[in-house]
C-alpha cells in the first residue's frame, strides 16, 4: 500500500510539473542547447510508471539504474548554478526549488530499499537543496534522518558520497552563509555521532537486502530471508556451516525500525543467547 501511494504520488509530481521539468531539461541540464525532439525524450523517460525504452548499454551512477539516476542528474544541473551562490537569495530559492521538483518524481522510499547508493545520492542532494530554502527546514530534518539510516549500505567513499559526520559540517557551513537560522537549528540537533558505522556490522546486516547472504568468519552463514522496505519487520537465518545435522535456526527482529541507525541491538535482537554469542566476534559481510 504505502509503495502504491509514493508511486502515485510522484506521478502527481511529474504531471503537475511537467512544464518545469522540461525547463529544467533544457536548460539547466543541457544549458539552452538541446533539439526539443531529445528534450521530449528525457520528459517520457522520466514520466513515473512509462517504461520508455532506454538505452540497454548504459548505466546510472555507480552501476545503478539509469532510469532512476535520471531525476538525480538534471538536479545536479541546477545544483551547479547555486553551489557557490550565497549573496542572490532569489538565484538560491530559483534552483534550489528546481532540485526539490526534479527529485520529487522518484520513489524515494522504494529506492533507498532497492539502492541503498542511488538513494542516499538522491537524499543527499535533497538535503543540499533543502538547506537552501528557509521553508523547508522542518523537511531538511527528515532527510537528514532518512540519509543517516540509509548511508551505512552503501560502500561508497567518504569522497564520492560523504558520511554524515562531514555532511553535517558541509550544510552547516552552507546555512550558515545563507543566514537561514531554522536550517542551522535542525542541523544542530541532529545527532550523527553514531553514525558512521563499520561495514562489517549485524546493523549493516539488518538493513541488508532480502535474500542477501552473509558469512561469519567460516562458522556459517546468515541469508537475509526478509526485509520489508519499511524496515518494520526483519527475519534471519542462520545456517552453520558444520557437517551435523543441526537445525536451522530463525531470528525475529521484533522491535519496529524508525529510519534510525541507532538501535538497541540487545534490545531488538531475540537470539535466545545463540546468535548474539557469535555476532560479538564480528561478521565479514559477503554480497
Amino acid at each position: 500500500m504505502g509503495s502504491t501511494t509514493a508511486t502515485s504520488q510522484v506521478r502527481k509530481n511529474y504531471l503537475e510539473n511537467v512544464e518545469a521539468l522540461r525547463d529544467i531539461i533544457l536548460n539547466d541540464h543541457f544549458g539552452g542547447d538541446m533539439a526539443p525532439e531529445i528534450v521530449d525524450q528525457w520528459l517520457r523517460a522520466l514520466e513515473p510508471g512509462r517504461q520508455f525504452p532506454l538505452p540497454p548499454n548504459i548505466k546510472g551512477f555507480y552501476g545503478g539504474s539509469l532510469r532512476e539516476s535520471m531525476p538525480i542528474e538534471i538536479a545536479r544541473g541546477s545544483y551547479k548554478h547555486i553551489m557557490h551562490t550565497t549573496d542572490d537569495t532569489a538565484k538560491v530559492d530559483k534552483y534550489a526549488g528546481r532540485m526539490l521538483i526534479a527529485l520529487s518524481i522518484l520513489d524515494l522510499e522504494t529506492l533507498v530499499a532497492d539502492d541503498p547508493t542511488l538513494g542516499a545520492l538522491a537524499l543527499w542532494h535533497k538535503a543540499l537543496a533543502q538547506v537552501r530554502l528557509p521553508d523547508k527546514a522542518g523537511e531538511l530534518a527528515q532527510t537528514l534522518q532518512q540519509y543517516q539510516a540509509v548511508r551505512p549500505r552503501s560502500n561508497l567513499s567518504d569522497s564520492k558520497l560523504p558520511e554524515t559526520p562531514r555532511l553535517k559540517i558541509r550544510l552547516e557551513e552552507v546555512a550558515r552563509e545563507l543566514g537561514n537560522t531554522g536550517a542551522l537549528d535542525r542541523i544542530a540537533d541532529w545527532d550523527c555521532s553514531s553514525a558512521k558505522l563499520e561495514r562489517n556490522t549485524l546493523l549493516n546486516i539488518i538493513f541488508g537486502y532480502k535474500n542477501r547472504e552473509y558469512s561469519v568468519r567460516g562458522e556459517g552463514r546468515l541469508v537475509v530471508a526478509q526485509v520489508e522496505r519499511s524496515n518494520k519487520v526483519s527475519v534471519l537465518t542462520w545456517q552453520p556451516s558444520t557437517t551435523t545435522k543441526e537445525k536451522d535456526h530463525t531470528f525475529t527482529f521484533a522491535s519496529v525500525f524508525d529510519n534510525s541507525a541507532q538501535v538497541d541491538l540487545n534490545a531488538c535482537l531475540e537470539t535466545r543467547g545463540q546468535l548474539w554469542g557469535v555476532a560479538k566476534r564480528g561478521w565479514e559481510g559477503v554480497v
